[in-house]
């Protein structure tokens, strides 16, 4: 079993922001686009510590990996979970916005959690959000090209303590109009399933995530 908190370089007591701040630093270090003369060394590197932090980056999956490091060689002759399992290394670049995925056909999103990326990577992410109107009304666009979009939007305090809609108006020009619950705080992601990109192999739409900012 492959040492996680090595990879990452924190100790097994290391509390989650210590590690989401550590892998925050690698990642930014071992970023792919910024090694174009050496990209596919970088980008192993890349991909050791995002799947390092994919298992003990979340509190469920790091539980379960203690408690099987826990048990060593007996887990394992009892044919233990991968921790990493579910990690997919290619669907993290797509979601990420990386411009390549080794040559493999684009393919729907796994079932990976990926908001514990987005919230370490948010210094990567754009966004474009201004405008009102009676009801409000907000531009957005897409942080990366894959089937699950993510988009920031500025939305009034006001709004967001009492509750309201919020009509987003897209890039292709499309408007749509978003609940947002009572109560709502700086940060909060909305989902929308079905709104994403459509799948060029299944056709079947990804989700769009609402990133609240505050203003």
């Amino acid at each position: 079993m492959q040492d996680y908190y090595k990879v990452l370089g924190v100790s097994e007591s290391a509390t989650q922001d210590e590690i989401k701040s550590v892998y925050r630093t690698l990642a930014k270090k071992y970023h792919p686009d910024m090694h174009q003369s050496d990209k596919s060394a970088a980008e192993e590197k890349f991909k050791k510590i995002s799947e390092a932090y994919y298992v003990v980056g979340n509190p469920q999956r790091r539980k379960e990996y203690d408690d099987q490091r826990k048990m060593g060689a007996a887990a394992g002759a009892r044919g233990g979970v991968d921790p990493a399992q579910g990690f997919d290394f290619e669907d993290l670049l797509s979601h990420l916005g990386f411009t390549h995925r080794r040559g493999r056909q684009h393919k729907c999103h796994s079932t990976m959690d990926y908001d514990m990326y987005d919230d370490a990577f948010s210094q990567f992410f754009g966004g474009a959000a201004g405008g009102t109107q009676g009801g409000y009304r907000v531009n957005v666009k897409p942080d990366a090209v894959s089937t699950d979009v993510m988009i920031n939007a500025k939305i009034p305090r006001s709004l967001a303590a009492q509750g309201g809609k919020v009509d987003l108006r897209m890039a292709e020009g499309k408007t749509l109009t978003v609940k947002v619950p009572k109560g709502t705080t700086d940060g909060t992601k909305l989902r929308l399933r079905g709104w994403g990109n459509e799948c060029p192999l299944c056709h079947k739409r990804g989700d769009l995530f609402l990133k609240v900012n505050l203003n």
